[in-house]
């Protein structure tokens, strides 16, 4: 019972973890910028329209971005918390 409390509470603090996901999702976003730049895939300027080319990037950003804040578990973190003016003031 006390090992699973255990692997439960580094399973939710582990930092490796959190960081191995982000760091994929910063090459998966990096090598969609160089298809987005190179007009390659999903966009090429012979398939897509500009519109579509500009919606398909917003919509891999916008679901990568949703897919690794779930699997890194960024919501129950604090990288997005409020913080007084005081703890910030050097």
């Amino acid at each position: 019972m006390i090992a699973t409390f255990e692997q439960a509470m580094f399973a939710y603090v582990n930092p490796n973890a959190r960081w191995a996901t982000l760091k994929t999702s910063e090459r998966l976003i990096n090598t969609e910028i160089w298809k987005f730049r190179c007009r390659m895939g999903d966009y090429s300027i012979e398939k897509f329209s500009s519109s579509t080319i500009l919606r398909n990037m917003t919509n891999f950003t916008t679901e990568l971005s949703t897919q690794t804040m779930a699997k890194a578990k960024l919501q129950e973190s604090n990288l997005m918390g409020s913080y007084s003016h005081a703890i910030s003031t050097h």
